[in-house]
């Protein structure tokens, strides 16, 4: 999103997004806000309402904004994951739950295609072309280096997932669970998938396509 100040600007405020203008989840932060325009990026969120609330003025006027733009981007849909040039993929098509996910050269077979649903909360679950069975991490484990599996779908945590852009149609895909980051071993056929913590290795960055 972008927002366009006045010479009158906050220096801090909060971007919200609420399903029912009553309770608010918060987006983005900030206590150093400089005025001018600011291009909020990597913003990751759905709701119904949203709004800015700002708590600090940046002079001794209110607060005036030209204009405040946002743009949606779900992902919704079917959609083919990859990082390092290899898809996340079911191996061989196997329709077990407890099965960990790999990563293999994309060939556009339904164990490499995702159903992607936004929940309301901004995460989304990813459901397998193939098995039908939802990504999720081993046991619910909120440790690094616990193995992404695919399992049942109940809707709990661990099987919902935060994408946020990155930037050149790239994207970290984080566990609601554990926070943790969805991380191929490698760019070898075959590469086991995990949840790690965050350190910025093409690894941890999705196209989602």
């Amino acid at each position: 999103m972008v927002l366009r100040w006045e010479a009158a600007y906050g220096k801090a405020f909060q971007i919200q997004i609420s399903d029912d203008a009553a309770t608010w989840r918060t987006l983005h932060s900030t206590t150093g806000g400089s005025g001018g325009v600011q291009d909020l990026t990597g913003l990751s969120g759905s709701g119904r309402y949203i709004r800015l609330y700002a708590t600090q003025r940046g002079t001794s006027y209110g607060y005036s904004l030209y204009e405040f733009e946002v743009y949606g981007g779900q992902l919704s849909g079917t959609r083919t994951l990859t990082a390092s040039g290899k898809a996340l993929d079911d191996p061989a098509s196997s329709g077990t739950s407890g099965t960990q996910l790999i990563t293999w050269t994309p060939h556009g077979g339904p164990n490499q295609q995702w159903q992607l649903t936004l929940n309301g909360d901004g995460g989304y679950t990813m459901v397998n072309g193939a098995s039908k069975l939802c990504a999720d991490v081993a046991g619910g484990a909120t440790t690094a280096g616990a193995a992404v599996v695919q399992a049942t779908c109940t809707g709990r945590d661990s099987q919902r997932w935060q994408l946020t852009a990155l930037g050149a149609g790239r994207y970290s895909v984080a566990n609601k669970n554990s926070a943790l980051l969805l991380t191929t071993a490698s760019a070898a056929d075959g590469a086991q998938v995990t949840q790690q913590t965050a350190d910025g290795s093409a690894y941890q960055q999705w196209q989602v396509v």
